[in-house]
C-alpha cells in the first residue's frame, strides 16, 4: 500500500518551485485513528529533487483490514488518512467495491462527484483511469463556444515544463474535494493522454506544435515525471509502459 503527502517546507518553496531545504519527518500507520495502535512507522527525507513529495510503500499489513496513517514534519502533523488493504490472495470476499472517474477537468467545473464518493462508505478503491489533469491554457479546452472557465488553472497557461506539470498536479490536488477522497479511499490510478498532452502517441502529440513548443520527449519527460511524483504508482524502469494488474482475492 502507497501512502503519499507533499511537505511545504517554507512560503517560498511552493510547487514546482525548486526551493526549499531538505526536510525530514515521520510516517506512520495505525489500527485505530488516533494512533493508540501504531503498526509501523519510519523515518523519511525529502527535497526539492522530488518536488518535497512523500511516496512511502508500507509493506507487512494484513490484508482486508482498515489502517490509518499521517505524516508529521516540521512539528506539524498531516491530516489523517484512512485505507483498506486487498483480500488476501487465494480468498473469495463477498465484494470488493470499485469507485470509477476519469477525465478530471479542473476548470471545467467543482469535483462535486469525488465528494460524493468520499462520503460513501461502501466502497473499496477509487479507480482512476486516466487524465486525472488536464495540460491545456485557461479557456483553451473543448470545442468552440465551451462554456468557458468555471475556475482558473495554475499555471494559467498550457504547461510544457517539469516546473508547470509539478504546479498543474498541485493545483488539482489543492481541491477539497480532491484531498478528502484520497484521504478516503485508496486510488488505483493509470494515465490517459492529458497527463502530457491531448492524443499523445510516441513522437508528438496533437497539442503539441514542436515549432514553438519544443522538443516533445523533453515535454513527455516532464509531465512523467511530475505524475510519478504527485500520483500513487511507483516510478518504473520502463516509464512509458504502464501496466496494471490488480489481484483481489481469488480473482
Amino acid at each position: 500500500m502507497i501512502i503519499w503527502t507533499r511537505i511545504n517546507p517554507s512560503a517560498a518553496a511552493t510547487p514546482g518551485s525548486g526551493l526549499g531545504a531538505p526536510v525530514r519527518g515521520i510516517w506512520e500507520v495505525s489500527a485505530n485513528s488516533n494512533f493508540t495502535q501504531r503498526v509501523a512507522f519510519r523515518r523519511f527525507v525529502t527535497s526539492a529533487a522530488t518536488d518535497h513529495t512523500v511516496k512511502i510503500d508500507v509493506a507487512g499489513l494484513q490484508s482486508g483490514t482498515e489502517y490509518y496513517y499521517r505524516f508529521n514534519a516540521l512539528g506539524v502533523n498531516s491530516p489523517v488518512g484512512r485505507m483498506r488493504t486487498a483480500p488476501s490472495n487465494g480468498s473469495t470476499p463477498s465484494s470488493v467495491r470499485f469507485g470509477l472517474v476519469s477525465c478530471s477537468n479542473f476548470e471545467a467545473g467543482y469535483f462535486t462527484a469525488y465528494r460524493h464518493l468520499a462520503q460513501r462508505d461502501d466502497l473499496d478503491f477509487i479507480l482512476h483511469v486516466g487524465d486525472y489533469i488536464y495540460e491545456y491554457a485557461n479557456g483553451e479546452f473543448g470545442p468552440a463556444g465551451f462554456a468557458g472557465v468555471t475556475r482558473a488553472h495554475d499555471p494559467s497557461t498550457e504547461i510544457f515544463s517539469l516546473s508547470d506539470y509539478r504546479r498543474r498536479h498541485a493545483c488539482y490536488k489543492a481541491d477539497a474535494d480532491l484531498r478528502q477522497l484520497h484521504a478516503r479511499y485508496p486510488f488505483i490510478t493509470t494515465w490517459d493522454d492529458h497527463e502530457t498532452a491531448n492524443n499523445a502517441w510516441r513522437d508528438g502529440a496533437e497539442n503539441h506544435a514542436p515549432a514553438t513548443e519544443g522538443d516533445w520527449n523533453l515535454r513527455e519527460a516532464a509531465g512523467i515525471q511530475a505524475y510519478y511524483e504527485w500520483m500513487p504508482p511507483q516510478s518504473i524502469r520502463k516509464p512509458l509502459l504502464m501496466t496494471i494488474t490488480p489481484k483481489v482475492g481469488s480473482r
